[in-house]
């Protein structure tokens, strides 16, 4: 038997972090459950009724750390039960625009993993620019990781300026193999929300971009609270900041309104988004043609639907851009770091992401849109193409995965796993 556990961002209800764990769970029975007569696997979680909802199979088990005291305690209590392998499955595990806190969390668990003789897999995962020290950091720990797999080509590069000596394999996102519902489900949906499905239909998926990081603090304003003790930071000139981002937002809205003549889905791809998706709607000028859309409401099955079935998406969520991929959606991004940027990169459509510093952020989506619709069969052709080459790297995850367990591990294991 080889026991498995799971460290990301499970339990608060982001549709992105969740999908990737239930996919992981999927790699893993596909590869190493070949392997092996017996694949017990532990998800660790802030809320595991939350989790459950995503996944599904009771042979997983959940390890609910749901606070700050919890969390150290229920890594060292996990990490020193007889475990096998700590899986890192969060898409932003060597990311710290966040917060430095999860980024020191996962290094933490893959050092005591070590430290306790267990083998630590990096599972597609990204790496952003960091922080000095932070970069530091990582390339101490980060070359103990005994596999490293990495989304983006990117995300190498950066690991390997960062001083990571270990070898890095690069694939696809492994939500590229979540494959979106029948178009039923999305009609359903659709009717349930009092949508009209015969009027062209766009989703706008926004997040606050302005009150990262996340810090810990004694205490602070209630409305701050992220998971005490973690507050949002906020300053006079992020609310300012704020403030015009979902007035421009909602001038887009009242232009794809006005303009195009289309239904706005406004999609909450994570809980932290219900609250801006709401005080965008307020300020439309016609918020009987937008509806909120909220994950914990839907889910993975009914997001994807709604996702695949659009004229275009404007995201500033990556993985509402990966779920919509598969149907060739025409994208539009807003960007505030390396992750949309360089998926649009590799897609050949650049000149549809918006950079969030812009000072004409509304008339810029309106440019990228005129150039998205006046062009819209060659952006999916490029999207679809796209797709193609991210299926087959994503069909690498398994692959490596199971040469990694084969030739690495149970070669030095084999004697201590039983059958």
């Amino acid at each position: 038997m080889i026991r498995i556990v799971l460290a990301g961002y499970l339990g608060r209800n982001n549709i992105g972090s969740e999908a990737r764990a239930v996919m992981t769970i999927q790699d893993v029975r596909r590869s190493i459950g070949e392997e092996v007569n017996h694949v017990q696997i532990t998800a660790l979680t802030l809320n595991a009724t939350n989790t459950r909802r995503y996944i599904s199979d009771q042979t997983v088990d959940m390890q609910e750390i749901g606070s700050i005291f919890a969390l150290l305690p229920g890594i060292l209590r996990i990490m020193f039960e007889p475990n096998d392998i700590l899986f890192l499955t969060e898409g932003a595990t060597f990311t710290d625009h966040f917060s430095s806190f999860f980024f020191y969390a996962f290094l933490l668990a893959t050092f005591l993993a070590k430290a306790s003789g267990k083998k630590v897999v990096a599972y597609v995962v990204e790496c952003g620019e960091l922080k000095p020290f932070n970069r530091r950091l990582l390339r101490y720990i980060g070359n103990k990781i005994d596999l490293i797999i990495t989304r983006t080509e990117d995300s190498k590069r950066r690991m390997i300026r960062f001083g990571i000596k270990k070898p890095i394999h690069v694939t696809a996102d492994m939500v590229f193999q979540y494959r979106p519902p029948d178009r039923d489900l999305a009609l359903r949906l659709l009717k349930e929300q009092h949508v009209d499905p015969q009027k062209p239909i766009v989703a706008v998926a926004p997040k606050e971009f302005y009150w990262f990081p996340i810090r810990p603090e004694p205490w602070g304003p209630k409305q701050n609270l992220y998971h005490y003790p973690f507050y949002f930071t906020w300053t006079e000139e992020k609310c300012n900041r704020s403030r015009e981002f979902k007035k421009d937002m909602s001038q887009y809205v009242d232009y794809l309104i006005e303009k195009l003549d289309v239904n706005v889905l406004l999609i909450a791809m994570d809980e932290m988004d219900v609250p801006i998706s709401k005080e965008i709607h307020s300020l439309s000028k016609h918020p009987d043609h937008v509806r909120v859309i909220s994950n914990s409401e839907y889910g993975i099955s009914g997001i994807s639907a709604l996702l695949s079935s659009l004229r275009f998406l404007v995201a500033t969520r990556y993985h509402a851009c990966v779920l919509s991929i598969p149907s060739a959606i025409p994208l539009i991004g807003v960007s505030s770091d390396a992750r949309l940027k360089s998926l649009f990169r590799e897609m050949g459509i650049i000149d549809c992401c918006v950079d969030l510093s812009t000072k004409t952020l509304c008339n810029d989506l309106i440019c990228a849109t005129e150039r998205v619709l006046e062009n819209e069969k060659e952006y999916r052709s490029r999207i679809a193409d796209a797709y193609g080459h991210y299926q087959k790297r994503v069909a690498e995850n398994s692959s490596i995965l199971r040469r990694w367990f084969v030739n690495d591990f149970q070669k030095v294991n084999r004697d201590e796993i039983s059958s």
